[in-house]
């Protein structure tokens, strides 16, 4: 059975972090394994307080899972402190880990900063190892320098983020006006996922990035190539989000 590991931190409501990663992935017919780097309290609106756990248990956690698994894939979330994310780095590197994909959480959707400081630059050392890297519109702002207002500067963000060492860009246009548009970069091609926009309560849109993410590397774990993984992977959040709105509940 395909393994997909998760490197994320915990969020009680299920709605998103760790827990909504291996629903994710056992949806989509994987074996979860998982590593946390983070706890925080939290509602679906809103994140009173987060509290990354200490390098050395989060480098035993996945230290103790390389030594018995080799995983298809790696979704990489909320990764911790600047030390924490320095051992998943050395960790990963080590082991020539495949199919990684990194959701480079920085804030939570009601807008509690998460990574700070040294942490954006740690966050950006794990991109020589991404196969891809997810940002929705902030956080490809803020990790590049780009203000971004349309496609024509999504490009120019992503070319900046490939330059980073990632293979692959996929950003999330979720923010833009009009229909969102989610556009992928390998630095030669460029491939658009256009939808039409799912209008939900704030609680409801919790964990949509994570969600992505997670079906993203699960396909990657299947053997599919990147633009299909990232096709069926939007269509089975479409498929989520359908969901809630049905129901008015995560």
């Amino acid at each position: 059975m395909r393994c997909v590991l998760t490197i994320a931190g915990s969020d009680p409501t299920g709605g998103a972090g760790l827990q909504r990663d291996i629903e994710t992935i056992l949806a989509l017919d994987a074996r979860p394994l998982s590593v946390v780097t983070s706890i925080t309290v939290q509602s679906p609106v809103r994140v009173a307080t987060a509290r990354s756990l200490g390098p050395a248990l989060v480098r035993q956690q996945l230290e103790a899972l390389l030594e018995r698994f080799s995983p298809h894939a790696v979704k990489i979330g909320l990764a911790g402190s600047p030390r924490a994310m320095d051992a998943i780095y050395q960790l990963l590197d080590e082991r020539a880990t495949r199919n990684i994909v990194l959701d480079p959480v920085i804030r939570a959707t009601c807008g509690y900063r998460l990574v700070r400081g040294r942490g954006i630059e740690a966050l950006r050392r794990l991109f020589s190892l991404a196969t891809l890297v997810t940002p929705n519109l902030y956080e490809a702002a803020l990790l590049t320098g780009v203000d971004i207002r349309d496609e024509a500067s999504m490009r120019e963000a992503a070319g900046r983020l490939l330059s980073a060492g990632c293979r692959h860009v996929l950003i999330k246009g979720g923010h833009l006006k009009g229909d969102p548009v989610d556009t992928l970069f390998d630095g030669e091609r460029v491939y658009r996922f256009p939808s039409k926009r799912i209008t939900l309560p704030d609680g409801l849109l919790h964990g949509t990035g994570c969600i992505l993410s997670t079906a993203i590397a699960c396909h990657l774990a299947a053997g599919l190539p990147m633009a299909e993984a990232v096709d069926r992977a939007r269509s089975y959040l479409l498929k989520v989000l359908g969901r809630r709105k049905l129901m008015g509940s995560l």
